[in-house]
């Protein structure tokens, strides 16, 4: 899995930097790397603060990625990578990070709609995270797609937070009431 998502990072990032020739003298090597990082970072303190339905929704069909607090994290993560590692201007800096992490996730979401082997929204997200991500999101995510406008995602991720913190492991049965009585 972590060859399929370097692979894709480095693809987004070949093909970005080709189009545009004041930008052939970066190190794409170390772009691609820290395009990795800004994933693995940021997906793992998502989890880490709760921000779980930020997370689920950007591997959701008809995910408006523009208005996500991950992937603007994601963004800010590279962005000032690449303004200080690669002395890109801010702008500059910004408009890459921003057409890398759109392009690679919408690949991302690409082969798990195929349903291309191994990618699936668990394996991503605990391959970026060395896994951090303990639980079904592929589960939870479809269970949630299923019942659009009866389930408050933040309020999921409240009850998520809650029963990491009392390590009661019942998470899932909570997650089954809470819909059972929307």
């Amino acid at each position: 899995m972590l060859n399929q998502i370097l692979q894709i990072i480095r693809q987004q990032v070949e093909t970005i930097i080709a189009g545009k020739e004041d930008l052939s003298s970066l190190n794409i090597e170390e772009i691609i790397n820290e395009t990795f990082k800004a994933f693995q970072s940021g997906f793992g303190e998502a989890i880490l603060k709760g921000k779980v339905s930020d997370l689920l929704s950007i591997f959701a069909a008809q995910s408006d990625l523009t208005k996500n607090a991950v992937v603007d994290d994601l963004i800010k993560r590279l962005t000032e990578t690449l303004s200080t590692k690669d002395g890109l201007s801010f702008k500059n800096a910004f408009e890459l990070a921003s057409e890398i992490i759109a392009k690679t996730i919408q690949q991302v979401n690409d082969q798990i709609q195929q349903k291309t082997k191994g990618f699936d929204i668990n394996s991503i997200i605990n391959t970026v995270t060395g896994g951090k991500g303990s639980i079904n999101f592929d589960d939870l995510l479809k269970t949630l797609e299923n019942k659009v406008g009866q389930v408050d995602l933040n309020e999921v991720a409240q009850k998520f937070i809650a029963e990491q913190k009392e390590n009661s492991g019942k998470f899932f049965d909570t997650l089954s009431k809470l819909i059972q009585k929307k």
